[in-house]
């Protein structure tokens, strides 16, 4: 196995890791304007808050602080989305 191979093997493995990720995007964001067509996107942010919640705050957590940094700006993109719906968090 030379060299040439081994860079083809890492692209591919690249292309897949990438390829991966776009498709979890879209899968998202599809998700998201369903639930959003259909009204049902404040029941699924009541359901998720107490997920992102015990996340942002376990202590000793993997990966560093650039994970709990993404769950706080999540927690605060839900309060203002409630803020701006005229409803609490608990959908009241």
């Amino acid at each position: 196995m030379d060299a040439s191979d081994v860079m083809g093997l890492l692209m591919l493995r690249f292309v897949m890791v990438a390829g991966g990720i776009a498709l979890l995007a879209v899968a998202a964001f599809v998700l998201l304007l369903t639930l959003k067509r259909r009204g049902r996107l404040q029941d699924a942010r009541r359901y998720a808050e107490p997920v992102v919640r015990y996340w942002a705050g376990r202590p000793g957590a993997r990966g560093g602080e650039w994970k709990k940094a993404a769950a706080r700006q999540a927690l605060d993109h839900l309060d203002q989305a409630a803020g701006r719906e005229g409803k609490t968090r608990d959908g009241r």
